[in-house]
């Protein structure tokens, strides 16, 4: 899988991180939506219930690093996508989706941006508008296996099950 430059000694690999039991906490999904990687957890980590307002609210104060970022330097594209993923992580979709447009406003065309605007469709159950994102993702990396793994789930939810073969087969 080829590297965008605006990536590169920025980022390992666009990767989700997955909902760990017990282990997931703010922490390490804060340090993973920095990272570009988009992280969460199981809400059921957050013990007493009241807590789960506190990781969100510590995770949504993180924004503020990006806002800063931004305000220096607003067409700082990894920043758009950092604010994308971490709107992302706590379920404010339509400020993911805004930021993840606004990266791609900067005039690159930017894997990650569409892989996060399938994600966020996909999320939204908007599923005709979650392939095209994922397709134009392909388009520009056509080995991003999170690309292929949201088609897959895509046309998994549409019970069209050869399709969703065809794109697990591929991620």
């Amino acid at each position: 899988m080829s590297m965008p430059a605006l990536f590169k000694g920025r980022l390992s690999i666009p990767v989700i991180g997955s909902p760990l039991f017990i282990i997931s906490v703010p922490d390490l999904v804060i340090a993973q939506c920095k990272a570009g990687v988009v992280g969460s957890f199981p809400a059921l980590n957050a013990r007493p219930a009241a807590l789960l307002d506190e990781w969100l609210a510590r995770i949504t104060e993180e924004l503020a690093a990006y806002d800063k970022a931004l305000s220096i330097s607003p067409d700082l594209e990894i920043a758009w996508l950092g604010r994308g993923n971490v709107f992302f992580c706590i379920g404010r979709y339509e400020e993911a989706l805004a930021a993840y447009d606004r990266a791609l406003l900067t005039g690159s065309d930017l894997e990650n941006a569409w892989l996060g605007r399938g994600n966020v469709f996909e999320n939204l159950r908007r599923y005709g508008e979650a392939v095209a994102a994922y397709d134009r993702a392909l388009s520009i990396n056509a080995d991003l296996a999170e690309a292929w793994f949201g088609c897959g789930n895509v046309f998994q939810n549409l019970n069209r099950q050869d399709d969703a073969f065809v794109s697990y087969d591929k991620a």
